[in-house]
């Protein structure tokens, strides 16, 4: 308490009484605040106890010290030039007076304290005693601050511009006032789709620190339904949590705690903003260190975070009335309305700007003018005046007019009006507003529409008919159509039915057992299934799709297209009538697509049919330029011809001269369509009574790598197969499906094929390694039988080659296993 060697033996020294010392020391024991006395040199005399709790200095370790060590710079340097002056001049600021200074603690820190310090003369010493009683304000400068601190907050939240530049601000004043380096704000909102409330991120403030910002990013667009995490508790309880150490509580308690740990943060709590029971925001603020529960740190900040709640709730309501205001005003500038105030005495008392743009007067002109004199046409003027008067009369009005409207510069525009009656303060009727939609453009456009209506009813009437006649040709294109199908169908089947019919007869002419009669009874069939297969081959080319250029190739051997379309297209004709088809050698190829070619041919073929008389003539005809560069296809009738009228609009789609039912008006226009597809002409020479010409002239083929093979009608490159059987029935079958399906075919014995896209080999002509070597040529092999065991085989195989269906299945898996540029 006192240093006993110094104090007891100066007082003693000095005469006083050993009572006097006991009280003396007994006050200095119980004193809260703490009492140190000085002599004039500023050496401490006495300490009581309580100055080690204000400074950390014990008072032992105090006595004999100079007062200046409790005091900060530049007190410190200076106290001892203040007691000299006061030992000199007897003049000081400081006795008999309480002051606030700054103290230091022992270790460095500084106090707030209050001191007052009195002189005390001692019996029998020269120089005085200087005794100072110091009081520790701490709590109430914290005090002070935070009362500070929230007035700061409610003044500048309420002073900001806009919700979030306030938030922030407070957010920063707390955040630096507890030493706490980020805090941020959640709002609640509803989330109308699940029916919960989320909690979405709102301002945020944050040292300026990297860890700090990436944190910040992280947190960005994340958010907390009620209950969830730590914003998400504080507002479903709506009372503050601490969590102290983020690292001992579970990421399901905590959902960023992996983040907020990797970027140095240990410590974090969250406190409501309430208005009364409702939680309108949450703040929370986190820190780099570890920290205990600090009760008075939260309330605080609770006490802090309270005015704000009004703040935010006023700020709600003013953005939702802003964006009220907004819209409405929005709505108002999209629609043009007018609007107009009128007394029982028929002056104008308020109009609106839409009123004044629409009529051009402007707003002094009008006030007190007579509403009816200026602005309704005369022919109008007593009726409305009528109703105005009735208004005032029985207090009501019609709920819609319409009138004109004068305009300031002699127009007139149509306004459809709804009234309402005025009133006074005790009910009674003053006058009539009526906010009406000008309807001038819309009255104009039913007026026009009402013209337009009896034009195109008589439209109507006179389109009907040529709907009914072009329904009629559509039907006829849609049975057209039909029988297009139905000949692609037939064609199809016809093939396939033929085929094995060919093969079979291929394997019977290599049979040594048949008789002449026989094989003359074969060479019979044969000629009649090979007339067959030109049926179906025509019905195929007439089948396809006219506007697909590439259906059937590009080019055609116009005798071997006849070949395959002659006996339909000469069928087309009646049999009464006679039917001829010249065709010259060595015909260059043409260069128009087969089918194409076949649906054009046989539509001339059959109007010609059509023209002529029972006993007529129709011939078709070809001839070669001399350069050998064009082919004229020619298809003549010696019928009744055409008029000059029906020759020119021959060619038009739907033209027809022919009976509705039979003619449909699309053959010569397919014609054309091909004939200028192809780059060609084509050419109607017509007179009624002395029949018709009609002459296709096409460009010829002239490069060599079009000429090299027939195939359907157009030459081209095919890929080639080798057949080696023992069998010689079994290889002519083989080489007439291999030809069916478009393969130059060669029958061999050798064990070598050479090169082939396929080779179909008897598995007892050539040996494993044969087949090896010939397969490394990207030949395909089949093998036509059991290939012998354990040799090493891994080709496919047919087991029995004389199974036709299988073999013809077989066949057909090989060709499509084949590459694309052999198929």
């Amino acid at each position: 308490m006192t240093h006993k060697e110094a104090d007891t033996t100066s007082v003693q020294h000095d005469g006083a009484p050993h009572e006097t010392l006991a009280l003396y020391e007994s006050i200095l024991a119980s004193t809260l605040d703490p009492i140190v006395t000085i002599n004039a040199r500023g050496e401490i005399q006495t300490a009581s106890d309580s100055i080690e709790r204000v400074f950390g200095w014990t008072p032992a370790e105090l006595i004999g010290r100079n007062i200046a060590v409790l005091m900060p710079e530049p007190h410190r340097s200076a106290h001892d030039g203040y007691l000299h002056r006061y030992r000199q001049t007897g003049k000081t600021h400081i006795l008999n007076r309480t002051r606030e200074f700054d103290g230091v603690r022992k270790d460095g820190t500084l106090v707030p304290i209050e001191i007052s310090v009195a002189r005390v003369e001692v019996p029998g010493r020269e120089e005085p005693l200087f005794t100072g009683i110091i009081h520790d304000v701490s709590e109430r400068k914290r005090t002070e601050a935070e009362k500070e601190l929230i007035q700061r907050l409610t003044l500048e939240s309420s002073a900001s511009d806009d919700l979030e530049t306030g938030l922030r601000s407070v957010v920063r004043e707390i955040a630096t006032t507890i030493g706490w380096p980020f805090g941020e704000v959640w709002l609640p909102s509803e989330n109308r789709s699940e029916g919960k409330v989320v909690l979405t991120d709102g301002p945020c403030w944050y040292e300026d620190r990297p860890e700090l910002h990436r944190f910040r990013e992280r947190t960005i667009g994340r958010e907390f339904v009620s209950g969830s995490g730590l914003p998400g508790r504080v507002f479903r309880t709506r009372r503050p949590e601490w969590i102290g150490d983020l690292s001992t509580v579970p990421s399901s308690r905590f959902v960023r705690r992996n983040d907020a740990l990797d970027l140095g943060l240990r410590a974090a709590f969250g406190v409501p903003v309430l208005v009364g029971d409702d939680v309108v925001a949450v703040m929370s603020f986190f820190t780099t260190e570890t920290q205990t529960e600090n009760r008075h740190l939260v309330d605080l900040v609770t006490a802090a975070a309270a005015p704000i709640g009004p703040v935010i709730l006023r700020r709600r309501m003013e953005k939702a009335l802003h964006e009220s205001e907004r819209r409405f005003r929005d709505m108002v500038n999209r629609i043009d309305l007018v609007a107009i105030m009128v007394d029982l005495d028929e002056r104008i008392v308020f109009c609106d700007d839409y009123l004044l743009e629409l009529t051009g007067w402007k707003r002094e002109e009008v006030i007190g003018r007579n509403w009816f004199d200026l602005f309704i046409p005369n022919d109008e003027a007593e009726r409305l005046r009528r109703v105005l008067r009735d208004a005032g009369k029985h207090q009501t009005i019609p709920q819609r007019l319409e009138s004109g409207l004068k305009l300031r510069d002699g127009g007139q525009r149509t306004i459809v009006w709804s009234a309402t009656l005025m009133h006074d303060a005790k009910g009674r009727v003053t006058g009539a507003t009526g906010v009406g939609v000008d309807v001038t453009d819309q009255r104009r456009t039913e007026r026009e529409l009402r013209e337009y209506r009896a034009q195109l009813e008589k439209l109507v009437i006179e389109r009907t008919a040529a709907l009914e006649s072009s329904h009629e040709q559509l039907r006829q294109a849609d049975r057209l159509a039909s029988i297009g199908t139905l000949a692609a169908g037939l064609g199809h089947d016809m093939h396939n039915v033929l085929l094995p019919a060919r093969c079979r007869l291929d394997a019977l002419d290599h049979d040594p057992s048949l008789s002449a009669d026989a094989k003359e009874h074969l060479q019979a069939i044969r000629r009649s299934i090979e007339y067959l297969q030109q049926l179906s081959d025509g019905l195929h080319l007439f089948a396809l799709n006219p506007e697909d250029a590439e259906a059937s190739g590009e080019a055609t051997d116009l005798v071997h297209w006849w070949d395959q379309v002659g006996p339909l297209i000469s069928r087309s004709v009646p049999k009464s009538v006679r039917f001829d088809a010249i065709f010259p050698e060595e015909i260059p190829l043409a260069q128009v697509a087969p089918h194409r070619l076949t649906q054009a041919v046989l539509n001339l073929v059959v109007n010609a049919g059509e023209a002529v008389s029972d006993q007529g003539r129709v011939r078709l005809s070809v001839r070669v330029s001399d350069d050998r560069e064009l082919v004229t296809i020619t298809v003549a009738d010696d019928g009744c011809g055409m008029t000059d009228e029906v020759r020119q609009q021959a060619m038009d789609p739907f033209y027809t001269t022919k009976k509705r039912g039979i003619g449909t008006g699309l053959g010569l226009s397919l014609v054309r369509g091909v004939v200028k597809a192809a780059k060609g002409t084509i050419d109607i020479r017509s007179s009624a009574g002395r029949g018709t010409v009609i002459r296709l002239t096409f460009p010829t083929v002239r490069s060599s790598s079009a000429a090299d093979s027939p195939s359907g009608g157009v030459r081209g490159p095919r890929a080639r197969a080798v057949v080696t059987a023992s069998d010689p029935r079994l290889a002519s079958l083989l080489s007439t499906m291999l030809q069916a399906a478009g393969l130059d075919v060669v029958v061999s014995t050798t064990t070598d094929p050479g090169a082939c896209a396929l080779w179909l080999v008897d598995p007892d002509r050539a040996t494993a390694e044969q087949l090896a070597a010939v397969s490394r040529r990207d030949t395909c092999i089949l093998l036509l039988g059991v290939p012998p065991s354990g040799r090493g085989y891994d080709f496919p195989h047919i087991e029995d080659p004389h199974d036709f269906e299988a073999l013809r299945g077989m066949i057909g898996e090989v060709l499509n296993a084949l590459p694309e540029q052999s198929a």
